[in-house]
């Protein structure tokens, strides 16, 4: 699950918390933005996070999966079944003025942390497993349930060095999408025959006149001077967006930026390990309100929070987030609101904490803990296996969330903000 995710509520004997109180806003100082950055104020009432009332049958559900809401409100969930190498992801829907879900429907086999586009209302995703980034479309969406949903692959790429030593790349793929052409940008993981060593980096592939290379390629690679280890977070994808105008930004560890309508592409802000550097690209958002970019970039157990409105030029350090070590994260803007969901725990990913800001990412809330896997040290040894926010165009907030205890796959479950 960004995401970068990512199910229902969890229905086992130990008690998940289902609800942690909004924090008030933090007093301490934060940076003045830049007189380029012109957030409208917007509001995230004071609430709690909740299981949903009516909530997917969770006896079955494994992990690693995607939310995401389509412009008309509907919440598009997908997860997993069944055990590896043989569990396949599956989807149900929950339209915008409906309280309960849809059936479920098959989606394909060994496919996990679904990002999802909307052209309209109509549904694409990118989706990754071992060593594949496949994009998939569906041609009979519809806002009225039930209806069956047909999901079709359109193509798969190569996501994982062909060296036998290598390992499988586990990691986000994002769609953004420049005139009548869609673009790939995937997580890749490089294998060093050299040191041994096994490096992700980020790849995209590009359509031509509306149409996917023949599938298998494995892309071009952007970040091949930003590679990380697998054992290094951020890592991977973390983001990727168009204006529909010919400028597209693309995320991994660094940034990269095209405004020739993705011919080429330039990496910025790539040097250093301090707030005024983008180099530790956590989790990336776009406002459907404005159309801005909410960028969270860790850097010496502290978050940047950094933004951009025009896409060519301007990139703004906006705000601050202090004494944090996150290994991975989400983050949803909407109606000038920005929330912050990320993993802790003392290295090992137990805890999910999140944070939000009202005014533009200038200030934020206390951090406070939405999920505890281990359930108050019920279970020490649950962890967080993927997290992930969305964000409706209308305000609504869903956090999605895995659960992970050893190799077994508890569950993917979500949290409702209200």
């Amino acid at each position: 699950m960004s995401a970068a995710l990512s199910g229902c509520a969890l229905k086992t004997n130990e008690k998940t918390p289902e609800e942690i109180t909004s924090p008030s806003p933090s007093p301490s100082p934060s940076p003045s933005p830049s007189p380029a950055w012109v957030p409208t104020p917007g509001s995230l009432p004071d609430g709690t996070w909740h299981d949903p009332v009516v909530a997917p049958d969770a006896s079955h559900v494994g992990a690693y999966g995607g939310l995401g809401y389509a412009p008309n409100g509907d919440l598009y969930l997908f997860y997993e079944t069944g055990t590896h190498p043989n569990q396949n992801l599956q989807n149900v829907i929950r339209r915008s003025a409906s309280s309960t879900w849809s059936a479920e429907y098959f989606v394909g086999s060994r496919l996990r942390t679904v990002q999802m586009y909307f052209e309209g209302n109509q549904p694409y995703f990118a989706a990754e497993t071992g060593g594949n980034a496949t994009v998939f479309t569906s041609t009979n969406y519809s806002n009225v349930a039930p209806q069956t949903v047909t999901w079709t692959s359109q193509q798969t790429f190569q996501a994982a060095d062909g060296n036998p030593n290598g390992d499988g790349s586990y990691g986000n793929a994002f769609l953004a999408k420049s005139g009548s052409d869609f673009f790939l940008f995937h997580t890749y993981l490089y294998y060093s025959a050299v040191t041994g060593a096994s490096l992700y980096g980020m790849n995209f592939v590009p359509q031509t006149t509306g149409l996917w290379p023949t599938g298998g390629v494995a892309g071009t690679p952007l970040d091949n001077n930003q590679l990380v280890s697998i054992f290094t977070y951020p890592r991977g994808a973390t983001g990727a967006y168009d204006n529909g105008a010919g400028s597209l930004l693309a995320f991994s560890k660094v940034a990269f930026r095209s405004t020739d309508g993705g011919i080429s592409f330039n990496q910025f802000m790539n040097s250093g390990i301090t707030a005024d550097n983008l180099t530790g690209v956590l989790a990336t958002c776009k406002n459907s309100t404005d159309s801005s970019i909410g960028v969270a970039n860790y850097y010496s157990g502290s978050l940047a929070i950094w933004g951009t409105q025009d896409f060519a030029s301007n990139f703004f350090r906006i705000g601050t987030i202090g004494s944090v070590s996150p290994m991975r994260g989400s983050m949803a803007c909407s109606k000038n609101y920005l929330v912050l969901a990320y993993t802790t725990g003392s290295g090992v990913e137990r805890y999910i904490d999140y944070v939000k800001s009202v005014d533009g990412g200038s200030t934020w809330s206390t951090p406070a803990t939405v999920v505890d896997a281990t359930n108050a040290g019920v279970n020490p040894t649950y962890t967080i296996g993927s997290v992930a926010l969305a964000a409706s165009a209308s305000g609504d907030l869903t956090l999605g969330y895995s659960v992970v205890s050893g190799t077994t796959h508890r569950g993917a479950y979500i949290k409702e903000f209200y």
